[in-house]
């Protein structure tokens, strides 16, 4: 049985200025650019079935982004949503995806890193 993989990254780096996680002292969004956080991507496949690895340089993902995610993989390919797993790097440099200390994430953001995903699958 042969066994094919491909793999891919994109930026999903966001705006200066977005709201930063990992930090409950930290005010005010990011203040320029160090490097660009990344949506790394890799498919494994064999004869009988496709599964894709999404790691995101984010410190988390919420429940609500990895069904979105699943989501949409499953809607431009024929791979099953079930048959993505999608983890985060845990990096305190990432955007906010979640609430957390009365702060929220920005839809701009969240929709960055669902499309540059999705590119990279």
């Amino acid at each position: 049985m042969a066994i094919q993989a491909g793999f891919a990254s994109v930026s999903i780096t966001p705006r200066i200025g977005a709201t930063l996680a990992g930090y409950a002292a930290r005010r005010g969004g990011s203040q320029g650019l160090h490097d660009h956080l990344c949506a790394h991507v890799a498919i494994v496949a064999d004869s009988s079935r496709q599964v894709v690895i999404i790691n995101l340089d984010l410190l988390e993902v919420s429940v609500e982004l990895v069904a979105e995610l699943r989501r949409s993989v499953q809607e431009i390919s024929r791979i099953p949503a079930e048959n993505v797993l999608v983890s985060a790097t845990h990096t305190h440099s990432g955007p906010m995806v979640t609430e957390w200390f009365g702060e929220s994430e920005e839809p701009g953001t969240i929709a960055k890193i669902i499309s540059g995903s999705v590119q990279a699958v």
